[in-house]
């Protein structure tokens, strides 16, 4: 099992915490008698299960270690019972061979990339069609200066609430002119500023028709005196708008312009937007047929479609942070031919705390 809390040294040795497998019961005999599950995989290829899973690894390998930073670099937060959820998160697999099924527990923070990419792709596939198949749709962005941390939450609250008038008084004034209801998606982002140090919330929003686009862009420049107009972009949806819109809701990671390489944001900066981001609504569908209200959350069962049945009792995975895979209780054996090689330069940087 996943050892509920780290030992010392994690910032120390980030590649490989203290690991301790915890011993089997005297009566427990099946246990007595199977592999070290934390030890190195067996040399050569071997089958996969799924490529899901090996597509999986990367994103669980960043999401366990972040959160267990996140965990510790923020240890009075009130959002740290979250950030162990994200570092727990589908750390045990059950993989049902005669049916296919996989079992799992999701922690379905905002933070965590696995849950975050179940998520985008369930709404992609959802809204993707419906998208498709609505014409002169387009892109809005809406944006303001950026803000401290102590004023995101408030900035984040009122710039929704001014977006939501605009939609409502665009469907007054199209009623009244008898035109066409408004169709429109909004979505809410926020980014880091690293010159200013100070956060960016804005706004993106899918809308039927350019006249629905520019007078909501006319509203929010109206209602914003401190905005500038060429930080907003007005422009024709494309095939990538609709990634745009459904990818994350706050970054915890970004690419050096200078080197290339991802690398992690300060864990204050990141705990910050999510104490602001707590309960606050990020998405919201006008006109258009509402989401499921479970494809919010990840599902604790579900079926992936290249995981072949092969028969046979189920199998139990748990996960390591030494190797940064999971691992077959009874057998040893690895679950992906994952390797945490090529994603080293982001877990080089070790937490500071602030300069307070």
């Amino acid at each position: 099992m996943i050892p509920k809390e780290p030992k010392a040294g994690v910032f120390k040795h980030p590649h490989r915490p203290t690991y301790n497998r915890p011993r089997a019961s005297g009566l427990d005999k099946l246990a007595q008698l199977a592999s070290n599950p934390t030890k190195a995989p067996q040399s050569g290829p071997k089958p996969l299960f799924s490529q899901s899973f090996e597509a999986r690894a990367k994103p669980k390998h960043k999401s366990a270690y972040i959160g267990l930073n996140l965990a510790l670099a923020n240890s009075h937060s009130p959002m740290v019972k979250r950030y162990w959820r994200q570092y727990r998160c589908s750390s045990e697999i059950e993989l049902d061979q005669a049916t296919g099924k996989t079992k799992t527990a999701y922690c379905n923070t905002r933070t965590c990339q696995v849950c975050g990419r179940i998520r985008t792709a369930k709404m992609i596939n959802q809204y993707g069609p419906i998208i498709e198949q609505t014409p002169n749709l387009y892109f809005l962005t809406v944006t303001a200066p950026t803000i401290k941390g102590e004023f995101l939450r408030a900035e984040i609250i009122a710039r929704k609430e001014r977006i939501a008038r605009g939609i409502k008084s665009l469907k007054q004034y199209n009623r009244r002119m008898k035109l066409d209801d408004v169709k429109a998606i909004v979505k809410l982002e926020v980014t880091y500023n690293e010159q200013s140090k100070e956060h960016h919330p804005h706004l993106h929003i899918l809308i039927q028709g350019e006249e629905n686009a520019k007078y909501l862009l006319c509203h929010w420049m109206t209602n914003t005196p401190n905005a500038n107009i060429e930080a907003q972009d007005i422009r024709p949806a494309d095939t990538g708008s609709c990634i745009e819109l459904f990818k994350y809701i706050s970054k915890t990671t970004k690419k050096d312009k200078a080197t290339g390489k991802e690398i992690i944001y300060p864990y204050h900066i990141i705990d910050e937007q999510v104490q602001a981001l707590d309960r606050v609504r990020t998405f919201a569908v006008c006109g258009f047929p509402k989401p499921n209200p479970e494809n919010d959350k990840c599902e604790s069962e579900e079926i992936l479609e290249d995981v072949k049945p092969k028969g046979g009792m189920p199998l139990h995975f748990t996960y390591d942070l030494g190797t940064w895979n999971w691992y077959e209780r009874s057998t040893g054996e690895a679950l992906t031919n994952y390797t945490p090689d090529k994603i080293k330069e982001l877990l080089i940087p070790p937490w500071k705390p602030p300069n307070r």
